[in-house]
This record gives structure tokens, sequence and C-alpha cells, in this order.
């Protein structure tokens, strides 16, 4: 039987540089993969679980890719500034962004819904992707595209 594992292509070389927002599992860990398999440097961003990021990040050096892990909470903003500083400087200028982070609360009816919980909820899948997009453009823009 052959083997399912590959080797990524040098992102190095390609220029190409992703940040995968809640990459540390799931959606956004599948994203971090493909996005490396096809020679992106990637960012695996993650607010909680160092040790998933790790992995995730352990797996893409292994078949080739260059990839850091950074700790960042998308929804506020001078992090999502320092992750784009960590990643400008570990692995170059983000030529792509996948605003995966989010949260899924209980469903609750809309009448025992509390503005905390809804705050909650479109900070987090709202606003950290706005927050994530103006900061790509401002450090893209200064580059000068």
């Amino acid at each position: 039987m052959a083997s399912r594992r590959s080797h990524y292509t040098s992102a190095v070389t390609t220029n190409r540089v992703a940040i995968v927002t809640g990459s540390s599992r799931g959606i956004g860990a599948a994203t971090a993969r493909l996005l490396a398999e096809r020679g992106y440097a990637v960012c695996v961003n993650y607010r909680a679980s160092e040790p998933a990021a790790s992995s995730v990040v352990g797996e893409l050096r292994e078949r080739g890719a260059k990839a850091i892990a950074v700790r960042a909470d998308v929804s506020q903003e001078s992090d999502v500034r320092a992750l784009f500083a960590d990643v400008d400087r570990d692995l170059g200028r983000v030529t792509a962004l996948i605003n995966n982070a989010g949260i899924v609360l209980p469903q609750a009816r809309v009448e025992d819904m509390n503005a905390e919980r809804i705050n909650t909820m479109l900070v987090t899948n709202v606003t950290s992707a706005f927050l994530c997009c103006r900061e790509a453009v401002k450090t893209n823009c200064a580059g000068g595209r």
C-alpha cells in the first residue's frame, strides 16, 4: 500500500505566507495543512490550546513546510497587532489571511439570550475577523501592495 504522506513544497522559495486564525484543530488545522501543501509558510494561530497548535506545526514542519504557532486572542486589537508583527518577523509579510476563529455556544432561545452572550459571540465571530482584515490591509498597504 502506498503511503498517503506527502512532503510539502518549500515555503521559503514561494514568499507566500498565511495566517489561519483558530487553526490548532478542526477546519482551521485542515486549512493550515492544505496551505502548507500548496507551498505557503503558515502561522497556526491559537488562543488556548498550545499543545494542539504545536502538534499541527510539528506535522507541517515534518513534511517540509515552514510553520510557527502564535498565541493571540484575535478579538483583542493588541493581540492582533502582535500576531501580525510576529508573523512578519518570523515568516515574512502576510499574503493570505484565513479568518477561521469562532465560537459556538450552546443553543438557546432568543428570549433567553442576554447582552453578554450576544456580545461574546459577535466580538469573537465578527469583530475578530474585521480586526484581522484591517491589520492585513494596513501591513500590505505599507508594503506598497
